[in-house]
């Protein structure tokens, strides 16, 4: 299968409530160095239209530190389950999840679950996820409606990519390896990639994995949970530069989160949030307004679903 470079892809969360073109590619040169310090404030502001992104401080688990509230339906996320090969969708939206399987991802003739997987872009006709497999090879996922395609587009060098994760926009893909490192690159119009260095060798093994929040003009914005201590820090990288730089949301108690999908809310500054532990629950979130800087806002909708087993991916 063939893809036009012509292709034009919308931001991967906003599709869901809202149809939106996604930014112009922006690449520029790295600065490599270490992984800023866990909990570190950070100088730099990420904001959106709708002011300063906010914080989180509930514990994602049975019985949080907040009132229970139900996640509005006009709020939804997608995230990707994968399992013996076979990817399926789910859509949340309030706290209700549809699933949709997408089909089997077949490299060399064989049915396999890669080690890492990121959907990047959603087109008027395709989907366009990255995959990495056992053998160190990087592979472009197609799906048309009708199936999972599969293209190499490396033989090698990815072996120690252990998380993949596209930038809020789509236009960046974001590596982190089993040495510690995060490595980020750029994706072309025609849907390869580009290295652009290491923004850290080391320092970044105790993430566990990275979530895209909502994009800005500036910053590609992550959230991730650190395996060891269960806290949870937000990274701004600069997209010009590469110069990243973090600021803790929260000290403790996310420690058995083992994947956190971020969706949006329609015509809204509010956010659903799904949490999955080690027990493959999951525990759904709500904040009405996610930029207000302020965790306030936040509400726990409690367990929200199960049997969340396999790779998970937005």
């Amino acid at each position: 299968m063939t893809l036009s470079s012509s292709l034009r892809a919308r931001t991967r969360r906003a599709a869901l409530v809202t149809l939106t073109t996604a930014s112009v590619l922006v690449s520029g040169a790295v600065a490599a160095g270490a992984a800023p310090s866990p909990g570190t404030p950070s100088g730099a502001k990420h904001s959106t239209r709708q002011g300063a992104i906010g914080t989180l401080t509930a514990v994602p688990a049975a019985g949080a530190r907040t009132a229970a509230v139900t996640i509005p339906s006009t709020c939804a996320g997608l995230m990707h389950r994968t399992v013996d090969g076979r990817v399926d969708r789910y859509v949340y939206r309030g706290s209700r999840f549809t699933r949709t399987t997408l089909g089997e991802l077949v490299f060399d003739n064989g049915l396999e679950t890669p080690q890492a997987f990121a959907l990047v872009a959603q087109t008027a006709e395709y989907d366009v996820f990255f995959a990495v497999r056992a053998n160190g090879s990087l592979w472009r996922v197609v799906w048309d409606g009708s199936g999972l395609y599969s293209e190499q587009v490396s033989a090698r060098g990815w072996g120690g990519v252990r998380h993949l994760t596209a930038s809020p926009t789509g236009t960046m893909l974001y590596a982190l390896t089993t040495s510690g490192g995060l490595y980020r690159y750029s994706v072309t119009p025609a849907l390869t990639v580009k290295s652009l260095g290491a923004i850290a060798t080391s320092g970044w093994s105790g993430v566990r994995f990275l979530s895209a929040l909502p994009a800005d003009d500036t910053y590609d914005a992550f959230v991730g949970v650190f395996s060891t201590t269960g806290g949870v820090s937000q990274y701004l990288v600069e997209r010009s530069s590469g110069r990243t730089t973090s600021s803790k949301w929260f000290t403790s108690g996310w420690s058995t989160i083992r994947h956190l999908s971020v969706g949006s809310c329609a015509n809204s500054p509010g956010a659903s949030l799904i949490g999955i532990n080690n027990s493959n629950n999951a525990f759904g979130y709500y904040d009405s307004n996610i930029f207000d800087g302020s965790a306030a806002n936040l509400r726990s909708a409690g367990q929200v679903g199960s049997g969340f087993s396999g790779l998970l991916t937005d």
